[in-house]
């Protein structure tokens, strides 16, 4: 049996002291040249504020699997895959898809982040959502689109400015 404390040995070693650099990079509207494409993060390095690099580099083998076998399927025996025609789809709806995650994760990080009115500001909308709403998340933890009108509308972000603050001087 081993014991609790024999356990926590290794907490002192962790690296707490470190700090972990975070890189970003706009969004590539190009992944695919000829028959060489990018996927996970050396297509759309995200910060991690949504949590969603690893699912988005799944997503992407998951699309491009979904476009290379759908036509695959259908042709006769002994027929090329139509790589062409499969890459073309695939990137036409997951460079939309991780752009905006791309961008919400730098939002949510530079939100996350505030401090002063804004802070105060942004406080109190998230006070003011209901504890189960998550409205705001929809449209990246549905399922996951293979054409670009299969890509779900987007939550419309609230003003920081439209939020009351308490006077905290009263």
């Amino acid at each position: 049996m081993v014991r609790w404390a024999e356990n926590t040995k290794g907490i002192p070693l962790m690296w707490r002291d470190r700090w972990w650099r975070m890189f970003d990079r706009d969004p590539i509207e190009t992944w695919v040249h000829g028959r060489i494409t990018l996927l996970g993060d050396a297509a759309h390095p995200p910060l991690q504020y949504m949590a969603q690099g690893a699912i988005m580099a799944i997503e992407d083998g998951w699309v491009l699997a979904q476009h290379y076998a759908r036509p695959a399927e259908a042709a006769p025996a002994g027929t090329e895959p139509d790589w062409d025609g499969a890459l073309a789809a695939y990137e036409a709806v997951r460079v939309e898809h991780c752009r905006r995650v791309q961008t919400t994760a730098r939002a949510w990080g530079e939100l996350w982040h505030l401090d002063g009115e804004s802070r105060l500001q942004r406080n109190a909308i998230m006070r003011a959502r209901d504890a189960d709403d998550y409205a705001f998340t929809d449209w990246v933890y549905g399922p996951t689109a293979l054409t670009p009108d299969e890509e779900p509308e987007m939550f419309t972000p609230i003003p920081l400015s439209s939020a009351a603050v308490e006077d905290r001087a009263a």
